[in-house]
């Protein structure tokens, strides 16, 4: 059985002077009406961006260090979808809870809706990005013989390890290939993280504790190159090519 967790769909740049002001909130409120959408507050805590090339988890190249501040927010009533405007990022994320067997459709569906919210914030506040990414979280349940047969399948243990369910395992796996934005070539990262994994999800006033896989889809443009040459009208273009490599793992993964 499979649960598709999260979703969502990142654009890393400046975005500094979208500060809480009221003129920017109003702004945003009625923007994202809409949506069902209301602004809030968050505090972006202070980090420094480390050397990292391929997860866009952990953005982007060059070290730059945040103080502490706060930054807006845009969550639906029922807490299911947030944008998140930082200072070097903005992120849309769908938290899916209903989510057995969804279908390519589906995830073509949140492309849409979320790239065309990006594109308001982006034309309205004249932002361009240097870096996009697609993430998404998937959880597989699957009995003992089935975890046994998995493991077998995507990786090549020592001996020991081959005839029963190791306690914990991660398999990562990244390669580099090319996909067209806005007829331009962009160079990306598809990266797979697969791990063993326990989880809990409530079905109706049940707790329901499962083992299976957890499985992280990591689609994004390289870090490397920092020029700001994506405009709110290339955010569709990305998130559409990444979804046919999205989709190329997940039809071999299931």
């Amino acid at each position: 059985m499979t649960f598709h967790q999260l979703y969502k769909i990142s654009a890393f740049g400046d975005y500094v002077d979208i500060e809480p002001s009221s003129e920017n909130m109003v702004f945003l409120l009625q923007a994202f009406e809409e949506y069902n959408m209301v602004t809030s507050l968050y505090q972006e805590l202070p980090f420094i961006q480390p050397y990292e090339v391929l997860t866009t988890q952990i953005a982007p190249l060059i070290p730059q260090t945040f103080p502490e501040q706060q930054r807006i927010s845009l969550l639906t009533t029922d807490r299911h979808e947030q944008i998140t405007i930082g200072t070097s990022r903005v992120d849309y994320a769908i938290v899916i809870n209903d989510a057995v067997g969804l279908k390519r459709t589906h995830f073509h569906d949140y492309n849409m809706k979320t790239c065309k919210a990006l594109n308001i914030i982006f034309e309205h506040f004249n932002k361009k990005s240097y870096r996009l990414a697609l993430f998404t979280q998937s959880i597989i349940s699957s009995s003992d013989d089935e975890q046994v047969e998995f493991f077998k399948k995507y990786n090549n243990p020592i001996s020991i390890y081959k005839e029963r369910v190791p306690q914990e395992w991660s398999l990562r796996s990244g390669i580099r290939c090319d996909i067209n934005v806005n007829e331009a070539i962009e160079e990306i990262n598809a990266i797979t993280n697969i791990s063993k994994s326990n989880f809990s999800r409530v079905q109706g006033e049940e707790l329901l504790r499962m083992d299976g896989f957890s499985i992280d889809i990591d689609i994004n443009t390289l870090a490397e190159n920092t020029s700001s040459r994506f405009s709110g009208g290339a955010l569709q273009s990305f998130a559409d090519a990444a979804l046919g490599i999205w989709d190329d793992i997940w039809s071999d993964l299931s």
